[in-house]
């Protein structure tokens, strides 16, 4: 009796241990959870390891590589970023000092944003998961920004170029940045 209650007391103990073991990949908290289902990029990304307000510049650099000019299509101007990528060009914003951001955040990772190289319509997309937000830009191609408190924002033309370039619901630039939660965890209020 005595050893089939020890071996009872055995088999819980191990039970017990293997439902603690650590949750998979799927399972862990994803920082981006709304990120649309055709444009799911940060899981398998290589800068998927960098965060906003924590990683640096050094970080950033062992990750990415140092930035280059590169020329974008869609933006029809040189900015610095990365052309690893076939089909996107990605763009590394830094804080920078001056605003509401802690000093000790200056010169860390603010965003990463992907320009698409060719066009990416998102019409009929769902975005009921964002905050839509619409801008009108003096020099045309006006656009609706798409955002959630995760730090993902979708920037989509809202009118069609003259010259073609993009439509009505074609993705503009895709930003992954930090969490309301962080931001407004840092921000420092001035008087």
């Amino acid at each position: 009796m005595k050893m089939i209650v020890t071996l009872i007391t055995v088999l819980l103990a191990a039970l017990t241990c293997a439902g603690q073991t650590k949750p998979t990949v799927s399972a862990e908290r994803e920082p981006y959870p709304n990120e649309l289902p055709t444009l799911k990029f940060y899981r398998d990304a290589k800068w998927n390891p960098l965060r906003p307000y924590v990683s640096t510049d050094a970080e950033i650099r062992k990750v990415l590589g140092k930035p280059v000019a590169v020329y974008d299509e869609l933006l029809k101007e040189h900015v610095a970023g990365y052309e690893d990528d076939f089909d996107w060009t990605i763009v590394v914003s830094v804080v920078g000092r001056g605003g509401e951001l802690p000093e000790f955040v200056v010169d860390r990772l603010d965003s990463i944003t992907l320009y698409p190289k060719r066009r990416v319509s998102l019409v009929g997309a769902d975005f009921s998961a964002f905050f839509p937000m619409s801008i009108r830009n003096r020099s045309g191609g006006d656009t609706t920004v798409y955002y959630d408190k995760f730090g993902l924002r979708y920037v989509v033309y809202a009118e069609d170029a003259p010259d073609e370039r993009f439509h009505i619901g074609d993705l503009k630039s895709i930003t992954y940045g930090a969490s309301r939660e962080d931001t407004q965890k840092y921000t420092v209020h001035r008087r």
